[in-house]
């Protein structure tokens, strides 16, 4: 081997890969994180109109990943009186938690916006709802919604 041959290799040897560009891909790119206060402020809008019983339109606020979830328009809206007409009136409701997601149990990978809330109703107190937002198409959008004891 001739130096001119030599020099490279102890470079690489002595000084490694820095400053070498791989073109590999490492796994996707750390999801960015949009502002709650847009999310949030769409889950207290969205369940003003379940607490107006307007459920028709809670349910076109649904996003489309959240209407393939449901059976119908109906079974949504039927789904809604069930859980919440026996409870009566929302007095108080707070905030208990609210946190971005990646991950979350039967649903695809996305940015979730999932807000949990305590709410006193005028027949039963301390009853809890979360809400469930995604972030897609660059907007914050209804995609699921609990309510329970």
């Amino acid at each position: 081997m001739t130096m001119k041959q030599i020099i490279p290799i102890l470079a690489i040897l002595i000084f490694g890969t820095a400053g070498c560009q791989s073109t590999q891909n490492h796994g996707p790119a750390p999801m960015v994180q949009h502002d709650l206060a847009d999310a949030r402020r769409l889950a207290l809008t969205w369940l003003a109109l379940v607490d107006e019983e307007k459920y028709s339109e809670a349910y076109e606020q649904y996003n489309e990943s959240a209407k393939k979830r449901t059976k119908s328009k109906e079974s949504s809206m039927a789904f809604y009186r069930a859980i919440r007409q026996p409870h009566g009136r929302p007095l108080d409701r707070r905030i208990v938690r609210e946190a971005h997601m990646t991950q979350l149990p039967l649903l695809p990978p996305s940015e979730y916006g999932v807000f949990d809330f305590a709410t006193d109703f005028a027949s039963e107190t301390g009853v809890y709802e979360q809400v469930l937002t995604e972030y897609k198409d660059g907007k914050w959008e209804i995609t699921g919604y609990a309510c329970h004891n």
